[in-house]
């Protein structure tokens, strides 16, 4: 999926996609909220390919739990 994304849509090959992306960032973030198994071999795919190193961070969904009830809780009832 990741390579249809950089190569197909952005257009991205080789060399060309680690001079963009280091022109722009610095790493790339995995956000982890262990909800499903950090998927190792893509990332290390994506890191590799990018040129960039990959760092993982465990974030919570509360916030966005949160988020949500605040929004439905405004929605007018019929």
């Amino acid at each position: 999926m990741w390579r249809q994304v950089f190569q197909g849509t952005l257009g991205l090959l080789g060399g060309t996609a680690q001079d963009f992306m280091k022109e722009m960032h610095t790493r790339l973030v995995y956000l982890d909220t262990e909800l499903v198994p950090v998927p190792e071999k893509e990332l290390a795919e994506i890191s590799e390919y990018c040129g960039l190193p990959m760092e993982r961070m465990k974030v919570s969904l509360e916030p966005l739990l949160a988020s949500l009830i605040k929004a439905a809780s405004q929605v007018p009832h019929e």
